[in-house]
């Protein structure tokens, strides 16, 4: 992450020569911003900014602000490798891959709020999703069950990353660290429950659970409801119909 003073003396050319304006030196700057400010909406303009150049000089090498994101999107998971078994249990495998994107993505924070512009299908993402359909498929799901499976897994860990990271990021503008510790729950007082009776009683229980815990607890319950799909599908399957994959 590059220090704002620095950015600033780059965008006002104060440190020589300036270096060429290439999509690459376009890409890596928007991916800086993003970095020190994740949930500000990244712009031609700010962006052309922290270049030092006119925003319309931008065009020569990003067709538009989709292409700009997109380019940012790809740069950024170019370090993504997530080391998944090619055999073993499914279900193990796809609880490391829900817990293996979760700490790169994690690695990388100015991903998330692109995850939440460009969608969970980006072309950037291929090569992970592709990871997690072979799990799938090698569970013995078919068709549109392996990917309703896929996008089950795939969805849930991205939102919950991307809404995490966005926790940590209001957590730190109040310089207050609760929120990506224990969720929301923390700073509330029994009195602020005075209305609610059920959840105040249990409310030391939601302060005291950790978001690591909420994680791992709700990837276990999300498993184990597609293995419980996956067992009544191979159950109804026709027996000369069984001779496919089965579930590993």
């Amino acid at each position: 992450m590059v220090p704002k003073q620095q950015a600033n003396r780059g965008a006002k050319g104060g440190g020589g020569a300036r270096a060429p304006l290439t999509r690459a030196r376009i890409l890596e700057s928007g991916l800086r911003l993003l970095e020190r400010s994740p949930d500000s909406e990244l712009s031609m303009r700010s962006l052309a900014y922290e270049l030092g150049t006119a925003p319309m000089s931008l065009y020569r090498h990003v067709r538009n602000r989709d292409d700009l994101l997109e380019g940012i999107n790809l740069l950024a998971f170019e370090s993504i490798q997530l080391e998944i078994p090619s055999e073993g249990d499914w279900r193990e495998r796809a609880l490391l891959w829900m817990h293996s994107l979760r700490r790169e993505l994690h690695a990388q924070p100015a991903v998330a709020p692109l995850l939440r512009l460009r969608g969970s299908l980006a072309p950037t993402l291929l090569q992970v999703l592709d990871t997690l359909a072979r799990v799938m498929l090698d569970a013995g799901f078919e068709g549109r069950k392996a990917a309703m499976a896929c996008r089950e897994v795939a969805w849930f860990t991205m939102s919950f990353v991307s809404n995490e990271i966005r926790g940590h990021t209001e957590a730190r503008k109040r310089e207050d660290q609760t929120t990506s510790e224990h969720g929301s729950f923390e700073p509330l007082s029994t009195q602020d429950l005075s209305d609610t009776a059920s959840l105040a009683a249990l409310f030391p229980a939601f302060a005291e659970i950790g978001i690591d815990e909420i994680f791992s607890a709700a990837a276990d319950h999300l498993l184990e409801g597609i293995a419980r799909s996956l067992d009544a599908s191979v159950a109804s399957r026709p027996e000369n119909e069984s001779g496919g994959n089965t579930p590993r």
